[in-house]
């Protein structure tokens, strides 16, 4: 996320988001706030078993986030970045989130699969009226899903994870 810039650094709406059509595409929002605005760049996905995520990883997408920002901001080009972080998403082999009551009286809602805030929240609205006994239209889409595969074993799913995430970004390309 950028530093705040002056508004009228970039013009036009204040408010607003970009979002791909491609899941590993690069989501850029534009932030209104009380010292200027903000753009936020989302565009780096690494297979990390281990949960933790190096400094030299986040250098390295921060890499990433620097060429796309300036890609596409060329007036912003003076704006630096004031925050990076990084976080874990949950994938299916298949791409489907995993859904539904667990264990008796356990309900669970994950694997949104890249596609972040939307599938997510509807997801765990869904699980919230399925542990109600509620049977919603939302509940039955989410029911409706394939069962989630489960992922191969090592080293196939280290090598297959890497190989699918870099042929994701390049097929997004400029995205």
């Amino acid at each position: 996320m950028t530093e705040p810039f002056d508004p009228a650094l970039l013009g036009g709406q204040r408010t607003w988001a970009a979002t791909p059509a491609f899941p590993m595409g690069t989501t850029v929002p534009r932030v209104q706030g009380s010292e200027g605005d903000r753009i936020l760049i989302r565009s780096r996905y690494t297979y990390n078993p281990r949960m933790q995520v190096s400094e030299g990883t986040i250098a390295r997408a921060g890499r990433v986030h620097d060429r796309k920002f300036k890609a596409r901001f060329p007036m912003l080009k003076s704006v630096p970045m004031q925050y990076r972080w990084a976080g874990a998403m949950a994938l299916t082999w298949n791409g489907v989130p995993a859904f539904g009551e667990i264990e008796p009286g356990i309900f669970a809602a994950i694997a949104c699969n890249g596609v972040g805030a939307t599938k997510a929240t509807a997801s765990g609205i869904a699980v919230a009226e399925a542990a109600l006994g509620l049977d919603s239209w939302l509940v039955r889409v989410f029911k409706g899903f394939a069962v989630p595969k489960r992922l191969p074993p090592q080293p196939f799913l280290t090598i297959g994870a890497t190989a699918n995430l870099s042929m994701k970004e390049w097929t997004a390309g400029l995205e």
